[in-house]
């Protein structure tokens, strides 16, 4: 695969502007973070429905159901999906059963739950893996109603789990993409991907091995250098593997992008589709072994 250097370019211009962006709502955790994640929700699933050709009905109850599921993750109402699905299972049952169709509505049934999962559901995990993380703020923040408005001390040394994981999530991408388009010979999934190559996918675990040994030796993390690496190569894995996944969904559903919203990336879940996997992933890798 050869390396587009006008698309490089404009990818790299709109990665100067995002990172600093992303980083800032990671920083400042709360419901900064929990906007950015209802954002993703809301444009995903938007770009969901258009793949899988969703009826509006179903796209405006994801909205509603996906928006009020991180809302109550944020106000620590609920922790995980039993009871998100069994509304999502009510709103598309009731949907198809009055729309009094039978043509297609096992399908539109099964794209709205696996459209749910994927992307509120599996984006839950960022509220929960932060609330995991998150301990009595120390020094002076700004606050409306009790709630951290805006931080100006100090990143918290938990919350740096939020900036090791974007740092492991981009410098995976980035080497898959860069040794992939020098060395890549072999491609394990042509249906798929077919510019996916086992050396890219090596590339990647490299890459997640670098940031995780430059943020031991900065001693930012409170862990040892065997459980760094291993976080970081179990989101570098999730995070391949949700390519991986988006790919699948874009082939089945015959499109190339699934928007046009970010120049030189696509869509939304073009750019994030690594981080939807690699959210559960990293909150359960903390959950069991930190």
């Amino acid at each position: 695969m050869a390396i587009d250097p006008k698309n490089l370019a404009v990818r790299v211009a709109v990665s100067i502007v995002g990172i600093p962006a992303i980083l800032f709502v990671s920083w400042q955790g709360g419901w900064w973070w929990s906007a950015f994640l209802m954002l993703l929700a809301l444009i995903g699933f938007w770009e969901y429905s258009r793949m899988t050709k969703l009826p509006d009905f179903l796209l405006f109850s994801g909205w509603i159901l996906g928006a009020g599921y991180l809302y109550r993750l944020s106000t620590g109402s609920v922790q995980f999906l039993d009871e998100f699905l069994l509304l999502c299972f009510f709103a598309v049952a009731a949907f198809l059963v009055f729309r009094r169709r039978v043509e297609g509505s096992i399908a539109e049934a099964a794209h709205f739950i696996l459209g749910m999962i994927y992307i509120p559901g599996l984006l839950g995990f960022g509220k929960s893996l932060e609330l995991w993380l998150r301990q009595i703020p120390a020094g002076v923040n700004i606050t409306i109603g009790g709630e951290d408005l805006f931080r100006v001390t100090e990143v918290q040394p938990q919350l740096l789990l939020l900036v090791f994981l974007w740092a492991v999530i981009w410098a995976a991408d980035t080497a898959a993409y860069f040794v992939g388009a020098k060395l890549g010979r072999r491609h394990p999934f042509p249906a798929i991907s077919p510019n996916k190559t086992v050396e890219g996918f090596l590339g990647g675990f490299a890459g997640a091995v670098i940031a995780a040994v430059i943020f031991f030796l900065t001693k930012k993390l409170e862990f040892g250098l065997g459980f760094t690496i291993g976080l970081a190569l179990t989101i570098a894995l999730f995070g391949q593997l949700g390519d991986l996944f988006e790919s699948l969904l874009k082939r089945s559903s015959e499109v190339k992008d699934a928007s046009h919203l970010i120049a030189g990336h696509g869509g939304v879940l073009d750019r994030f589709d690594s981080l939807l996997f690699a959210l559960p992933a990293a909150y359960f890798f903390l959950v069991f072994f930190a």
